[in-house]
């Protein structure tokens, strides 16, 4: 993952969206209002503001992870992937000139992080974790092969730093497909571009410098003598 905290995006309205991750003048005037959106569907604006609100929670504790990512993945679910806005946006990210995937932070505050990472085709990002996080992610063009594992509670590498981990979903994300990780669920995986792609991805927390340090990437093998079932050996590397 990139050093998120380098990046200081304080307020996702429509001119920041433009004006941080593009620098495109006049994408305001190409944007929608609020009370302009299609029915059922909500614009950027619509969007960032509900996330935000949603965002919040986490300080009422118990937070409920899971429900939490539920309810931000029917936000995402109800996002428009057609707004002018976006569109303008992916636009311009599909021709930056970057070897590997591009990252940008559309929204980033203390509570919330949106991130839009375009992946040319078979670019991926390897296995790794997101410590104490929570992950909402879906396509908003193209295709992902996703790939989630949970931790699995052993002692077998007490004297080491690997992990077992059992994969507990495989599948291709496109636009209108979602996949959610919580902090003890799922929050392993690895993800990879089958055609030109780009994600919405949302985090919260958001990255920082101590979640950013807490990363882990791995090399993940299988399991010596347990082919029949989904546990791996995720090394950290």
């Amino acid at each position: 993952m990139e050093d998120y905290s380098r990046r200081h995006v304080l307020k996702a309205s429509l001119w920041t969206f433009g004006a941080l991750c593009l620098g495109v003048p006049g994408i305001i005037a190409a944007a929608r209002e609020p009370g302009n959106s299609s029915h059922a569907l909500l614009n950027w604006e619509e969007f960032v503001d509900k996330l935000e609100r949603a965002a919040k929670t986490q300080h009422r504790l118990p937070w409920n992870q899971e429900t939490y990512v539920n309810s931000v993945a029917q936000m995402l679910a109800a996002l428009n992937l057609s707004d002018s806005a976006l569109q303008r946006v992916m636009a311009d990210r599909h021709n930056a000139a970057i070897d590997g995937p591009d990252f940008a932070d559309p929204l980033k505050t203390t509570d919330v992080q949106i991130s839009l990472v375009t992946f040319e085709k078979n670019e991926w990002l390897p296995h790794h974790n997101h410590p104490t996080m929570t992950g909402v992610l879906t396509c908003a063009t193209g295709d992902l092969l996703v790939t989630s594992y949970d931790q699995v509670k052993s002692t077998e590498f007490s004297d080491s730093s690997s992990i077992l981990i059992k994969r507990v979903g495989n599948e291709v994300i496109s636009p209108g497909k979602i996949s959610t990780l919580t902090k003890t669920q799922r929050n392993i995986h690895s993800v990879k571009a089958l055609s030109f792609t780009q994600v919405i991805d949302i985090f919260t927390p958001p990255y920082n410098t101590e979640r950013t340090n807490r990363t882990s990437w791995y090399r993940v093998e299988k399991r010596p003598f347990r082919s029949q079932d989904e546990v791996w050996v995720a090394h950290p590397i």
